[in-house]
């Protein structure tokens, strides 16, 4: 284990996961993504997205504000407004003045545009850290626009039951990822049709939870309208199961109080506690990002070859019976460059589950450029030494589209 792994795992004991609310309704990944009607999802676009405050300065060359739209899985997540309505900072240079200037330059032919969304880190609830860590040089330097997105349960958007930025329930871990993704698209869906119709160039990426849910975001998104997209995955894990169950970050979750009750007669805490972690393993497991990269490649494989999909929960080709399935033929290539940046002494997730991460995303048709960047140290030395590397490989990723 990478030593500041180990110091900042001792340190976070008990608080980077408590699910005081216990295991919730119970649902699995696999669950959760039947539950939304996960393609009807994916075509969503952000909904009554708007602008919530004028635009501020950051200095002479930025500006900042904050926007919000209707989740597309909003009735799914939770019934509390603040919940379901996602919020977004916008990061724009201030010599372009307005998104809707950004818009009009991304429609022109040959546009060199480029529009980065940033997805958070474990309990990275606001914006400012990754306004001021990305979003502000890329737009003051390099001209590139940044959407930073919050995501259900951090800040604003916690449940009523939340004290902190821990998840409450187990379930609402698939949940924030579904929405991770959900989310994502929908914005990439109202950038690139009507009325927007932007054919610049396109970018997601995140550091650990952040980076994961990049890369689940490339093998769900919508392709009917999407031509170029850069994924850069700065430390990511395969699965949540990654980090809480077979990672340094399971010493922090009491397993004991999430066992399934009853329990047999005279149980001791040890067996509780083994009984606990089985049960949030079998609920997180079933998210595995490298199978619907899997199969996302088997799709666009037999589509070359006249074939018909495979089934896969991940990335269904059917729907409900009353909703038109969808036309996996109509599923295209898009072009693609993907980086990925992780810890070869990561402790929080090991090499064992973040190489097949990388084997299968990179392996996705249309990928046009793939590297693997394995830095020295752990994760916490992803985040604090290793920075540098990440945003510069942002840079390369919008360059190579």
């Amino acid at each position: 284990m990478g030593q500041m792994d180990d110091w900042s795992v001792r340190v976070a004991s008990g608080v980077v996961q408590n699910y005081g609310g216990g295991l919730g309704t119970d649902e699995s990944f696999d669950e959760a993504v039947n539950a939304i009607n996960l393609h009807n999802g994916s075509l969503a676009m952000a909904a009554d997205f708007r602008l919530e405050e004028d635009w501020q300065k950051d200095g002479d060359d930025v500006l900042f504000a904050r926007a919000s739209f209707l989740s597309p899985i909003g009735d799914y997540l939770h019934h509390h407004e603040n919940v379901r309505r996602v919020q977004v900072q916008i990061v724009i240079p201030a010599r372009l003045k307005s998104l809707d200037n950004v818009l009009q330059l991304g429609r022109e032919p040959g546009n060199d545009q480029r529009i980065l969304i940033q997805l958070p880190a474990t309990g990275d609830e606001g914006f400012a850290v990754r306004r001021y860590l990305l979003a502000k040089p890329l737009a003051r330097d390099h001209g590139i626009v940044s959407i930073i997105v919050q995501l259900p349960f951090y800040g604003a958007r916690r449940r009523p039951e939340q004290s902190s930025y821990t998840l409450y329930e187990v379930d609402d871990t698939p949940k924030q990822s579904l929405a991770a993704v959900m989310e994502t698209n929908a914005l990439l869906n109202w950038l690139t049709r009507n009325p927007n119709n932007f054919t610049g160039k396109l970018g997601v990426t995140g550091v650990s939870f952040g980076g994961s849910m990049s890369g689940l975001s490339s093998v769900m998104m919508d392709s009917q309208n999407i031509s170029k997209i850069a994924i850069i995955a700065h430390i990511p894990a395969n699965s949540p199961d990654d980090a809480y169950v077979l990672g340094a970050l399971s010493h922090t979750i009491s397993f004991d109080r999430l066992a399934p009750q009853p329990g047999p007669s005279a149980e001791s805490r040890a067996e509780a506690y083994a009984r606990g972690k089985e049960k949030v393993h079998s609920l997180l497991k079933t998210m595995d990002i490298a199978r619907g990269a899997r199969d996302l490649r088997q799709i666009l494989l037999n589509n070359q070859q006249g074939l018909p999909p495979p089934t896969t929960s991940l990335i269904p080709t059917d729907r409900d019976a009353d909703v038109p399935a969808l036309d996996a033929n109509k599923v295209k290539e898009i072009r693609r460059v993907f980086i990925q940046l992780s810890g070869l002494h990561d402790a929080y997730i090991p090499p064992i589950r973040w190489r097949p991460f990388y084997e299968h995303i990179s392996q996705i048709p249309g990928t046009v450029h793939s590297e693997l960047i394995e830095l020295e140290g752990g994760h916490c030395t992803g985040v604090l030494v290793h920075f540098p590397k990440y945003y510069d490989a942002i840079l390369r990723a919008f360059s190579l589209l």
